[in-house]
């Protein structure tokens, strides 16, 4: 199959991604009318029915769901998986975040904090740091499946060193309310003091994994 024949079977992929980011930012917009009706900002947070939090973890985790689903129904071999994954949960995370910006003036700029993931805790960040890793996930995904080419075993053993990196720095915040303030500092404080050294190291050994450096001589 020939590079234009690959990027005409993507196309689909690629507006399933974009429509599922509005989507999203439509489900975020009816929540900030309930619950923020006279507020911009995310923070402090409002405090949630308990139940209508849990519905929102359910939700995200039938979000990741899908988008599995989808990059399995869309491949054709089985290595395009994980990247057909990375492309959809990249484009979803960048096109969620335009078209918040789009309908309602948010995020003002992109070092504002949100609330990026609840599962297992939340996960808490300037908006320009997930947008980064998804963004990476859309040019590094296109770029192997055009090819078609695929991680080696020690190009996933990079790439999971620095997901969890850039995962341990999202939840951090959320770990130093929980462990000062308990639940209730959630609803009192604005966030700040995002981990921005282990963020950059984490993107760095993201950016290394995705380069198909002669590995099995490191």
């Amino acid at each position: 199959m020939s590079k234009k024949d690959i990027i005409v079977r993507l196309m689909p992929v690629i507006t399933f991604g974009i429509i599922f980011g509005f989507m999203e930012a439509i489900i975020v917009i009816y929540l900030r009318k309930i619950y923020y009706p006279s507020q911009t900002g995310l923070f402090p947070l409002r405090v949630v029915d308990i139940n209508i939090y849990r519905l929102e973890v359910i939700r995200e985790s039938a979000t990741i769901i899908i988008l599995s689903l989808i990059s399995f129904i869309s491949s054709r071999k089985l290595k395009e998986v994980p990247f057909l994954f990375l492309l959809l949960f990249g484009l979803w995370d960048i096109f969620y975040y335009m078209f918040l910006f789009i309908l309602i003036r948010w995020p003002s700029s992109i070092a504002e904090y949100d609330v990026l993931f609840l599962i297992p805790l939340p996960w808490i960040a300037p908006v320009i740091a997930p947008v980064l890793v998804s963004s990476l996930f859309v040019v590094g995904s296109i770029i192997y499946l055009v090819k078609d080419v695929s991680f080696s075993l020690r190009q996933i053993q990079i790439f999971t060193a620095g997901i969890t990196l850039i995962f341990v720095s999202f939840v951090l915040i959320a770990i130093n309310i929980l462990l000062k303030r308990g639940t209730e500092g959630f609803f009192r404080m604005t966030p700040f003091g995002f981990n921005y050294p282990l963020y950059s190291v984490g993107f760095l050994i993201l950016i290394f994994s995705f380069l198909r450096v002669r590995f099995n001589k490191i």
